[in-house]
């Protein structure tokens, strides 16, 4: 891991107003979805980020993460 897309991809999740889906962290920072996703999941196992599941409409849920307040980006 990039400790460079780390901090990105933990200061965009702590500074949105609400949860973001990996699809939309991967627009925001120019990446793949996969990619985003990965680092989003590192953050949820490190107990930095929780997720949870969005629903809209018809379909599949998706992931939506949440930054933990209080809790410093990991490094």
């Amino acid at each position: 891991m990039s400790p460079e897309s780390l901090t990105a991809v933990a200061g965009l999740v702590r500074g949105a107003a609400a949860g973001m889906s990996a699809a939309e962290v991967a627009r925001a920072l120019q990446a793949s979805r996969v990619t985003a996703r990965r680092y989003l999941e590192y953050l949820a196992e490190a107990g930095a980020v929780a997720r949870h599941l969005r629903y809209r409409g018809a379909g599949r849920p998706e992931v939506e993460y949440r930054w933990l307040r209080g809790r410093p980006a990991a490094q």
